[in-house]
C-alpha cells in the first residue's frame, strides 16, 4: 500500500484519516502538498476551475471585491485601474477621458481639447 500525498490544488477537509484527497472548489486554491483545507482567492483575484494551486490575478482593467470570486468584472467606462489585483477602479482624472470598459488607462484629451472634471466619457473641444 503506497500512500498519496495530496497535490497543490487538493485538500482533506481538515480531517485525519481520509482515503483520498479532494480537489479545491472553484473560487478557492491550496498552494502546496499536504495543505489540510483549501483558503477563498482574495480580492482582486479569482479562481474559475476547481483543483487548483493558485488564484488568477485580474489583470490591468478588471476587477474583483470578494473572497471566492470566480470571474473579474472590466472597469466600467470612465474608470481604469494599472493593477494586476485590483478590488476597485478609479474615475479617469481631469484632462483625460474613456468610453470603453476593461480599460488600464484613460485617453488623454488631444491639443485643442480639455476636460476639467473627472470620469468623463470625452474631452470638450476649446473655443
Amino acid at each position: 500500500y503506497q500512500r498519496r500525498v495530496r497535490d497543490k490544488g487538493e485538500h482533506t477537509d481538515g480531517k485525519t484519516g481520509q482515503t483520498s484527497c479532494t480537489d479545491c472548489n472553484e473560487g478557492f486554491f491550496a498552494s502546496e502538498k499536504g495543505t489540510p483545507t483549501c483558503l477563498p482567492c482574495q480580492p482582486g483575484t479569482k479562481q474559475s476551475k476547481s483543483g487548483q494551486g493558485e488564484c488568477d490575478d485580474c489583470g490591468p482593467g478588471f476587477f474583483s471585491t470578494e473572497l471566492s470570486s470566480l470571474d473579474y468584472k472590466p472597469c466600467p467606462p470612465q474608470e481604469f485601474t494599472a493593477l494586476n489585483q485590483a478590488t476597485s477602479c478609479d474615475k479617469c482624472p481631469p484632462g483625460t477621458s474613456s468610453i470603453a470598459m476593461g480599460q488600464q488607462a484613460c485617453v488623454p484629451c488631444k491639443a485643442g481639447s480639455a476636460q476639467p472634471l473627472e470620469g468623463q466619457k470625452s474631452c470638450e473641444v476649446c473655443g
